[in-house]
């Protein structure tokens, strides 16, 4: 593990020769919000893949949906893929992002929420779990397109 990937404890980071380096109270709080990002992201994924994993007939029959056979299956795999996302989120999360690094963790999240958030905005009908879903997801492709596009160290 090297300085630029070290966790972040009390301001301090552990250097790549093993000394500890002061971290400005400025780039601690830049630093943070990418990790509460994360974190967030994480368990909003977590919790909707397991929704969607264990109970994707009680999912439809919520949204007022019916559909093929083959439909409460679909709902299960995309929550396979809800929970994959959020556990390379929850493990990404004391990395540094941003800029060059973990681009494609970024990158993923940043598409994933945007196309998400665009597809609720623009297909689901005006119900207020659905819009609240689609907030979430705006929020979220806001917060990984300021990190995608930003330096993950704070200007001085």
């Amino acid at each position: 593990m090297d300085a630029s990937t070290a966790p972040l404890v009390s301001g301090r980071r552990r250097s790549s020769e093993g000394r500890d380096q002061t971290v400005s109270s400025a780039t601690l709080r830049h630093l943070m919000s990418r990790r509460l990002l994360m974190i967030a992201s994480a368990l909003f994924m977590a919790a909707t893949g397991v929704a969607a994993t264990f109970a994707p007939h009680e999912l439809l029959r919520a949204a007022g949906a019916s559909g093929p056979v083959l439909l409460p299956l679909a709902i299960q795999l995309l929550g396979a893929l809800y929970l994959g996302f959020a556990i390379l989120n929850w493990t990404a999360r004391e990395s540094l992002l941003g800029g060059i690094y973990q681009r494609p963790v970024v990158l993923g999240n940043f598409l994933h929420f945007l196309a998400g958030a665009l597809a609720l905005i623009k297909g689901s009908p005006a119900t207020a779990p659905l819009i609240a879903f689609a907030a979430v997801y705006a929020l979220l492709a806001i917060g990984f397109a300021f990190v995608l596009f930003t330096s993950p160290v704070a200007p001085k």
